[in-house]
């Protein structure tokens, strides 16, 4: 079974996906915030996909995945999806960080369906 992390600080959101990853038959971790997103990451060691909220308090999903950048030995084994409602174009140096990591951008509301599939997809890459 695949682990999964969702880095959420509502909620009610970290509980619907919660429950739709377990639906879908897999393992769920929870960070409500930016820096136990991080921690929770960097002390995985097996394979993850991480759907990780752009804000959030202490760290954003952006300074998580800039900090995760330098450290090819945890990335390696994880797939990030970046869930946003914000729309506006993320400055040059976040949208380097998006594509140095192969992040997929999921913006909210987002449907249930097309995000299970992006998980899918992000989970054979691990494969």
């Amino acid at each position: 079974m695949l682990r999964t992390l969702i880095a959420e600080d509502d909620s009610d959101i970290r509980e619907t996906v919660r429950y739709l990853l377990e639906g879908a038959n897999y393992q769920v971790d929870e960070a409500a915030d930016g820096a136990a997103a991080l921690k929770a990451l960097q002390a995985m060691t097996s394979p993850c996909v991480a759907l990780i909220d752009l804000t959030m308090p202490k760290m954003s999903g952006i300074d998580v995945l800039r900090a995760l950048a330098g450290q090819p030995e945890v990335t390696a084994c994880q797939r990030y999806i970046l869930l946003t409602a914000r729309q506006a174009k993320l400055p040059p140096a976040d949208a380097q960080a998006l594509t140095t990591l192969k992040v997929k951008v999921v913006y909210k509301p987002f449907d249930i369906d097309d995000l299970l599939e992006h998980v899918r997809r992000m989970a054979e890459t691990l494969a």
